[in-house]
């Protein structure tokens, strides 16, 4: 077994066959990989271009300078570098900052913990906003909905809501509850972002 070291990381040069299924083992790949399943490992660096048929997790930063493809959700806790295009099929987390090179097309939602630099055109339909609260909320790019936690309302249904105090789970009192009333601003302004994101440039 073949490795090589990048920046302190010792990578297992990938070899056909391999099985890319242990999130302790970070791998490299000097050709094209064209993986048919779910992907999990540590750290990623492609030469070339990536394409995952299934679900790819990777637990530190991901390099890839071509294109990348990914069939199902995709999650890279660290930072993420694609020098092409990029196709999510599912939802998208990315713990660290984001680079992409060419267009990006995320089929589900998409989070990004840190910068985002996107080159080309960007498709992306839900944006996850977290404002440091109990829950998510989840803008739509295509309608007025807007989710939180599991409760879908429109963005009047949600002032309304916060407006007379109403409640789910939680008091109306309670610190988590204010921290929700005050991020649906954020995420409202935040809708604004996602439209631009979608110009095409």
């Amino acid at each position: 077994m073949n490795t090589k070291t990048i920046n302190g990381i010792k990578y297992i040069v990938y070899e056909a066959g391999m099985v890319l299924s242990d999130e302790t083992k970070s791998y490299y790949f000097e050709n094209d990989l064209d993986y048919d399943g779910d992907l999990k490992c540590l750290y990623l660096y492609a030469i070339k271009s990536v394409t995952v048929r299934g679900n790819q997790d990777v637990r530190g930063n991901q390099y890839v300078g071509g294109n990348q493809y990914v069939g199902g959700n995709q999650d890279v806790r660290g930072n993420q570098y694609v020098g092409g295009n990029q196709y999510v099929g599912g939802n998208q987390y990315v713990g660290g900052y984001q680079y992409v090179g060419g267009n990006q097309d995320v089929r589900g939602y998409q989070y990004v913990g840190g910068n985002q630099d996107v080159r080309g055109h960007q498709d992306v339909r839900y944006l996850i906003v977290y404002c440091f609260c109990k829950y998510p909320i989840r803008l739509d790019r295509d309608s007025d909905e807007i989710k939180i936690g599991c409760v879908s309302k429109t963005t009047d249904g949600w002032n309304d809501f916060f407006d007379n105090k109403q409640t789910i789970s939680m008091s109306a009192e309670d610190r988590n509850y204010k921290k929700l009333a005050a991020a649906l601003n954020a995420a409202i302004a935040m809708r604004d972002v996602l439209k631009v994101m979608n110009d095409k440039p």
